[in-house]
C-alpha cells in the first residue's frame, strides 16, 4: 500500500481538552504518523506512507471508451432527440442564421451559414485560446467528448458536450467540413487516430460549400464494428422516412428556444420540402411556415431581484 489513512471518531470533550497538545508534542516520535486532528469535526487523520517498492509491477487502467460512448447514446435516443441536438449544435455557431437538412439515399447533409472558430492550432492537445480568451475554439471542442465547453459561454445553449453523439444513431462515421477544414471521425480506431484529417477531396474542394456541413452517412451496416461495439441497430429506409416526419413536426417547436438562427429548410433528393421562419415582433415570437404563422407570446423577466 503507498498510503495507509485511519479515521477514529472521537466524540469525548475530555479528550479534544487533553490529547491535541499531546499528539502535536508527540508528531516527530510518531514518524509523522499524526497528520491532521479535527476538533471541530471529531475526526483524527493518520497517515503513513512507506517508500516506494522498485520491484512492484504496474497495470493500465482506462475507460471503455466505445461502451462510453454507447452508455451516453442510449441517454439521447430518439429522432426528436437527434433533431433537437443538430439544430441546438448549429445555433451555437457563431455567425448562423440559416439552417438546411437535406436528406438523400446515401446521406444526411446538414448545412449551416455559420463557421467553426478556428486558433489555427488545432493539431496542438491544448488550444491556446483556453488561456488567453478562457474557452477553446470549436475545432478543439469538437475533438473532445464530453468536454463541458459551452456550459461557461453565455451565447451557447450546449452544455456538456454529448449531445453530438446523437448522430451515431444514423451513422457510424460523421464528417464535419468547416473553415476549409474536413475531418472524418472514426471511433472504433485509438485517439490518436479517431479523426481522419482529409487532405482535400471533391467532397471538401465544391465550390457551393457553406459555412459549416455535416455529413451523415446513413448507417445501414448492422454488422458493422460501430453498429455491434455501440450496441445500436443500423438506419433502414422507413425509419429514414420517420426520422424527416418527425423533423417537420418537431422544428416549429425547437425554433421558439433558438438565439441565432432565424430559417430552417428541409430538402429531400434536391427538393424542397418544407421551411420554417423565425420573427421576433416586440413581445411576440412568429414560427412561419409557408402561409401559415403560429404567434407565441414572449413574457420575459430576470430573477436578480430577490423574492
Amino acid at each position: 500500500w503507498r498510503r495507509i489513512s485511519c479515521f477514529w471518531a472521537i466524540s469525548d470533550p475530555f479528550f479534544w481538552g487533553t490529547y491535541p497538545r499531546m499528539f502535536s508534542e508527540n508528531s516527530a516520535a510518531l514518524g509523522g504518523i499524526a497528520d491532521q486532528l479535527s476538533p471541530r469535526k471529531g475526526v483524527v487523520l493518520m497517515t503513513q506512507n512507506p517508500p516506494l517498492q522498485t520491484n512492484h509491477e504496474f497495470l493500465g487502467r482506462g475507460v471503455d471508451y466505445l461502451g462510453f460512448l454507447g452508455t451516453q447514446l442510449r441517454n439521447l435516443r430518439g429522432f426528436t432527440t437527434l433533431a433537437y441536438e443538430l439544430i441546438q449544435n448549429a445555433d451555437d455557431t457563431e455567425g448562423a442564421s440559416e439552417m438546411r437538412f437535406h436528406f438523400s439515399p446515401r446521406a444526411l447533409v446538414v448545412d449551416n451559414d455559420g463557421v467553426f472558430s478556428d486558433c489555427g492550432q488545432v493539431s496542438a492537445d491544448q488550444c491556446p485560446w483556453l488561456e488567453e480568451r478562457g474557452s477553446r475554439c470549436d475545432f478543439h471542442s469538437f475533438r473532445l467528448v464530453a468536454g463541458g465547453e459551452k456550459r461557461g459561454r453565455a451565447d451557447t445553449t450546449g452544455a456538456f458536450g454529448v449531445g453530438f453523439l446523437a448522430v451515431y444513431q444514423v451513422t457510424d462515421h460523421p464528417e464535419l467540413i468547416s473553415q476549409n477544414r474536413h475531418w472524418v471521425l472514426d471511433e472504433n480506431q485509438p485517439e490518436d487516430r479517431r479523426i481522419r484529417v482529409c487532405p482535400g477531396c471533391p467532397t471538401c474542394k465544391t465550390g457551393d460549400l457553406p459555412g459549416t456541413r455535416f455529413i451523415l452517412p446513413w448507417a445501414l451496416d448492422a454488422g458493422s464494428p460501430i453498429r455491434v461495439r455501440l450496441q445500436v441497430d443500423a438506419i433502414t429506409h422507413e425509419a429514414i422516412t420517420e426520422f424527416s416526419q418527425e423533423l417537420l413536426k418537431s422544428l416549429p417547436t425547437a425554433m421558439l428556444f433558438l438565439r441565432r438562427l432565424t430559417r430552417i429548410e428541409i430538402l429531400n433528393n434536391g427538393d424542397h420540402i418544407e421551411s420554417f421562419e423565425r420573427i421576433i415582433d416586440q413581445n411576440q415570437v412568429l414560427i412561419a411556415k409557408g402561409t401559415k404563422t403560429d404567434h407565441w407570446f414572449l413574457i420575459q423577466d430576470n430573477f436578480d431581484d430577490k423574492a
